[in-house]
């Protein structure tokens, strides 16, 4: 298990998803959104909602992937914060 994955695992505060956000793990972040865990992938949800501005054309490259994810999931948790994630990234015309 990844040390990102067991820190993802437990409770993390805001300010632990602020540090983690900043930090350069928007990939491996992206790949755990889609962990069987349902706390591992909720909170790499939570994260990705404090990522700099920075990151919106890395997320808008990963649209279609994020709307899919949106209508997949039961987690409403999950499911809130990527479509805040969405809302907030310029939406992109060849997705």
């Amino acid at each position: 298990m990844s040390e990102l994955k067991t820190i993802l695992s437990g409770r993390i505060s805001g300010g632990d998803a602020r540090a983690l956000a900043s930090g350069d793990f928007k990939e491996e972040l992206f790949q755990l959104l889609f962990d069987e865990d349902k706390r591992t992938s909720d909170n790499a949800a939570w994260v990705m909602t404090h990522l700099p501005k920075t990151a919106d054309s890395w997320l808008a490259e990963r649209q279609n992937t994020l709307i899919d994810e949106v209508m997949r999931t039961t987690s409403t948790t999950k499911r809130r914060l990527i479509m805040n994630l969405l809302e907030c990234s310029p939406m992109n015309p060849s997705a």
